[in-house]
């Protein structure tokens, strides 16, 4: 969904940054990942919780 949000209005610089001095539960990885308009400078931030279906940071 945030790619077709991202590529529908024009955000084409993408990184992805693996968050690892986050404090998580065993097995849990958070990422945060960055799309970039550089015609306006906008961004569109998402966190993504990997490695679990229960989430806590914490």
């Amino acid at each position: 969904m945030i790619k077709f949000f991202a590529n529908r209005n024009g955000y084409t610089v993408f990184q992805a940054v693996n968050l690892s001095d986050i404090k998580t539960t065993a097995g849990i990885a958070v990422v945060s990942i960055k799309y970039t308009n550089p015609l306006n400078c906008n961004n569109v931030w998402f966190y993504e919780v990997v490695g679990s279906s229960r989430y806590w940071l914490g």
